[in-house]
């Protein structure tokens, strides 16, 4: 729940930011860093610094798809 309402404050906090948006954008970059964090170890293993540690590779998967 840390990293999650963390990222949802961050993308909140940008200039003309839409709720519905932000929080579909959240919860899915969230389940993202989940998914490769999990890749990179198992899913027993995982925790909060993990899924700060993948932002940078979701976003540019997300970025990529888009």
């Amino acid at each position: 729940g840390d990293v999650l309402s963390g990222l949802l404050a961050a993308l909140l906090a940008q200039k003309g930011a839409n709720t519905r948006e932000v929080a579909a954008l959240g919860v899915f970059l969230h389940g993202l860093c989940g998914e490769k964090a999990a890749e990179a170890a198992t899913s027993y293993q995982v925790i909060a610094s993990d899924l700060i540690g993948q932002l940078a590779a979701s976003y540019r998967v997300l970025l990529t798809e888009t």
